[in-house]
């Protein structure tokens, strides 16, 4: 109990820039969304915790990401 208590703490500090920049790759969220910073944190810390590695293949936000990215 006390290692997930630790754990859960420390995703709490994790700057939301790369909470955002992890659901974004993940395909949970869409580029440019204005989700609520403290939603993002929730999704965010359930993804790590209780699921481990999921993504979404849902293509509308693959496609909507692929056309907005800016990285190359």
């Amino acid at each position: 109990r006390n290692k997930v208590v630790t754990q859960k703490q420390q995703l709490k500090h994790v700057p939301i820039r790369d909470v955002r920049q992890h659901l974004i790759k993940q395909g949970f969220i869409k580029i440019g969304s204005d989700t609520p910073s403290d939603v993002l944190r929730e999704m965010y810390e359930s993804t790590m915790m209780i699921c481990g590695e999921v993504k979404n293949n849902n293509t509308h936000n693959l496609l909507h990401n692929f056309i907005h990215s800016t990285e190359e």
